[in-house]
């Protein structure tokens, strides 16, 4: 909401200054964590600077419709890195909680850092096709609202799931 405004009003090149600087003080703030996360939080800001920049030296406003395509591509490297890898991230992020997983849900959280890795595809894909056709009010509507409502979703429909799955599998 605050890009579509701020292109209605052609304040955005002050905005996309203060953008940078925010992201930049991010950058810094986060330098010294080595999660996976921070890491790629670290170049989701680098990313989000360097396309501040482009903005401005190039003049073209539109560049920064490319921002959660940016986002959902190191999302979707980071998960399915971590699946390729020793341990996918949300079984880290699960064992952050609970030292010791049951079998069903190492497999489970296997799973479904697979399902978000294919989220953030199917995310970052409609992003792209938002910020190619360039309509400031369709790209608004989905990067702004409709992609976190789906989001909340995903997010509030697997928390049910799991108090399911967990009192199933704590009363075997």
């Amino acid at each position: 909401m605050l890009i579509y405004t701020a292109i209605k009003y052609q304040v955005l090149n002050y905005l996309i200054v203060f953008i940078a600087f925010v992201f930049f003080i991010r950058f810094l703030c986060t330098r010294n964590v080595d999660s996976t996360m921070a890491v790629a939080g670290r170049y989701s800001l680098a990313c989000a600077c360097l396309l501040c920049v482009f903005t401005l030296v190039f003049r073209k406003l539109e560049l920064m419709f490319y921002y959660p395509v940016i986002v959902n591509a190191i999302l979707f490297i980071v998960f399915t890195a971590s699946i390729l890898g020793k341990r996918p991230i949300i079984t880290v992020l699960a064992m952050l909680k609970e030292k010791e997983l049951p079998p069903f849900a190492i497999s489970y959280t296997r799973r479904l850092t697979i399902f978000w890795a294919v989220f953030f595809v199917i995310n970052g894909l409609i992003a792209l096709y938002t910020a190619i056709i360039n309509d400031l009010k369709v790209w608004t509507l989905y990067n702004g609202f409709i992609s976190y409502i789906l989001i909340g979703i995903i997010f509030t429909a697997e928390f049910i799931l799991r108090v399911f799955l967990k009192k199933k599998y704590d009363n075997k």
